[in-house]
């Protein structure tokens, strides 16, 4: 059993219950343990724990406290240049900062400032100017509940990671594995009867084919159907993006799967179109497929790859499409579309602004609406419901997030027109229609409370490139900050294969996201802010930290606040054995502990293909955590340092500002009116939907599997 999965996924741990009744002694020390890293266990919880063998106790108290810690980040000692920080960085005058950073550098990350010199009466004294082990009553902010849960509760994770109707990110691949490793030949029963996703199908058809062979066979000729499945598959097989977002290097096939992948092909529908959609990936892939092995039996394959390496793969659906837009046939563009609703949702924009008969157009998508899949629908939704309301702003950006498995942003300044807003409200009320009408097919909920807060959160959609974080939301969602006046941003990451350096910045930035300051390396003080120094060398792991002051800030005209984190010495964070950061709550900085686990309130494991991160933007002024999880674009030359991003780092904290995606409110609201009715109060309700209770927005897997 995976104690942390349980935990992740399931907010608990997974306890069979014993016969014994004498471990109290050792249950008391776990949930004293569980308390300091700021979990509370269930009654349930503590009476299934009581009731194990003191073997058995032991083991599992162990492996739970290691996921707790890990969890929140305690796993690790935190070392920072300046062990008084923060006292001790605002103390010392510029000078002597700038002189020591010298020394540092100089000696390869060796040197250190004196007063981190072991010396017995350095480290009392610095204890008792922190005050040890004393942390205001204030700063204990309310613990995580942990629930006992059970095996069959665990293994519906599996289910629900295949069930959902969004890509899978890095942490659902590593479950999805996980689960099949341990379970082999036992997973066929847990696998749902639909795989929505077809990322998350080749996900599990690779690892089927590595680790239960036997099974793998009758998945794929079960589930594999079109040619583009079989593209993932072999890319998932040989480690690549099975987005098809970047280019694979595919590995030699056993002739057994060859075939299979042969047989797929032959009798896939749309073949011709699928390979010339993406030439270069087919033609790699031929040379491992060998299709003039198999002229004879599979001449259609046969064909189609010749075509491609000749290049006569003629015009494709989306040459088509592309082809007549560019032209102006907006006429034969959308009887084109027709034949394919979600190509025809996906293009809505372009054809409403350009079709000389809007009307054709709306009624056109009208027809094919209940063909269109649920996140599409969503999508169109927020869009047009924007564009309803849409002022001409010159300033105004679009967003674009091309998929892969590492987070980018791309925007462009805004110059089209608004939309007519009774035009752009008929797409968002066909669009609506159509999911209340799929929503009504599925059980019924009851009377149903909705919380306005949801607003704030976006609806889990496109998962693929999110962070493994300790409250796993969707990109762009609004989290409250909590009612302290400091918040502690942390870093900790130890070598690769060579010295590593790893950097902490924050960026501060007024309300028309101008550039204000920056707290990096080269600036350890400002603005309300400070940086516990440049660690240059973390051979045994190494830890930054910058403390921000949120009342000061807000007094100077900050508004927004970027978390950024470089790899100076620009080895991906993928390549290191461990990275996260994460950030703290506190109302005094020099109180406790420097890092102290009952503060913490979000942590993010850095493990991306990337060199640059910016994990959330604090906005200051409506008091929230704009959750951001993105990479910033490399560039060849100033990819580390902070001032060569800023105009990267402002469009991002723009984008995340105004960031315009389908929200959980509407989601919900539409299962309460197709499902349902809609009550004013939770005491009310036989199923809640809010931040702080019932289905919430931190059960993105219940999401993804049954409401998406």
């Amino acid at each position: 059993m995976n104690h942390l999965i349980a935990l992740r996924r399931l907010g608990g741990f997974v306890v069979p219950r014993g016969e014994a009744s004498n471990s109290d002694e050792v249950v008391a020390t776990l949930v004293a343990e569980a308390d300091a890293l700021g979990f509370v266990f269930s009654e349930e919880l503590v009476a299934a724990l009581r009731s194990l063998e003191l073997d058995r106790l032991t083991s599992t108290s162990r492996r739970m406290l290691e996921a707790l810690a890990l969890s929140k980040g305690s796993h690790r000692t935190y070392r920072p240049l300046y062990p008084g920080f923060p006292e001790q960085v605002l103390a010392m005058p510029d000078v002597e900062l700038y002189l020591n950073a010298l020394a540092h550098y100089y000696s390869g990350g060796k040197w250190r400032p004196p007063s981190q010199q072991p010396a017995p009466h350095r480290r009392l004294l610095l204890a008792r100017r922190r005050g040890k082990g004393k942390l205001p009553d204030r700063d204990r902010s309310e613990p995580k509940r942990v629930e006992l849960r059970t095996r069959a509760e665990f293994e519906h994770v599996f289910t629900m990671l295949l069930a959902a109707g969004s890509s899978p990110s890095e942490a659902d691949r590593g479950d999805i594995a996980w689960f099949v490793r341990q379970y082999r030949e036992r997973i066929v029963g847990l696998v749902p009867e639909t795989i929505p996703n077809r990322e998350t199908l080749a996900v599990v058809g690779a690892e089927l084919l590595e680790h239960v062979p036997e099974v793998a066979q009758g998945f794929i000729e079960e589930r594999v159907t079109t040619g583009t499945d079989v593209l993932r598959l072999a890319t998932a097989v040989s480690g690549g993006d099975v987005s098809l977002a970047a280019p694979a290097r595919y590995v030699s096939l056993p002739r057994a799967l060859r075939r299979t992948f042969m047989d797929k092909l032959e009798a896939a529908p749309d073949l011709v179109d699928d390979l010339g959609r993406r030439p270069e990936p087919w033609k790699r892939l031929g040379e491992r497929l060998h299709p003039g092995d198999y002229a004879t039996s599979h001449p259609a394959t046969y064909d189609a790859f010749t075509a491609i390496r000749r290049g006569e793969t003629g015009r494709t659906f989306a040459s088509r499409v592309e082809g007549g837009l560019a032209r102006g046939e907006t006429e034969r563009v959308l009887e084109t579309l027709a034949a394919r609703p979600g190509a025809l949702a996906r293009r809505l924009d372009v054809l409403l602004r350009r079709h000389p008969r809007e009307n054709e157009v709306v009624e056109q998508f009208r027809g094919a609406a209940d063909s269109v899949s649920t996140p599409v629908l969503l999508q169109l939704d927020a869009h047009f419901r924007h564009e309803a309301h849409r002022q001409p702003d010159p300033s105004a950006i679009r967003l674009f997030l091309p998929k892969g498995q590492t987070a980018k942003l791309w925007a462009r300044l805004e110059h089209r027109a608004p939309l007519d807003s009774h035009l752009a409200d008929r797409i968002s009320d066909i669009a609506e229609d159509a999911l209340r009408r799929r929503f009504a097919e599925r059980e019924p909920l009851g009377s149903v409370y909705v919380d306005p807060a949801l607003t704030d959160y976006t609806v889990p959609l496109a998962q693929r490139a999110a962070a493994r974080s300790f409250r796993t939301v969707a990109r762009g969602s609004r989290l409250p900050l909590p009612d302290a006046r400091y918040v502690r941003l942390f870093l900790w990451w130890k070598n690769g294969r060579d010295r590593t350096d790893v950097d902490l910045s924050a960026t501060l930035f007024d309300a028309d996201f101008r550039y204000v300051d920056v707290l990096s390396y080269y600036s350890l003080k400002s603005w309300g802010g400070v940086h516990s120094g440049d660690i240059v060398d973390a051979p045994d792991g190494a830890a930054e930290f910058i403390d921000l002051d949120l009342q000061t800030l807000r007094e100077r005209r900050v508004r927004y606040v970027s978390a950024s984190l470089a790899s100076f010495t620009s080895q991906p964070y993928c390549d290191l054995p461990e990275c996260f950061a994460g950030w703290m709550a506190r109302s005094k900085p020099g109180s406790g502990e420097i890092f102290e686990p009952r503060t913490v309130v979000d942590r993010v494991d850095l493990t991306a293909e990337t060199t640059i991160c910016v994990p959330l933007v604090f906005d200051l002024e409506a008091r929230k955590t704009i959750w951001a999880d993105m990479a910033l674009r490399r560039h060849p030359a100033y990819e580390n340092y902070v001032h060569a991003n800023l105009s990267g780092l402002a469009t991002i904290v723009k984008g995340m500002a105004t960031f315009v995606r389908p929200d959980l409110h509407t989601l919900f609201a539409l299962h309460a009116d197709g499902r349902g009715r809609r009550v004013d109060s939770p005491d009310d309700a036989d199923v809640v939907f809010s931040p702080g209770a019932g289905i919430t927005p931190f059960d993105t897997d219940l999401i993804r599997a049954e409401f998406l």
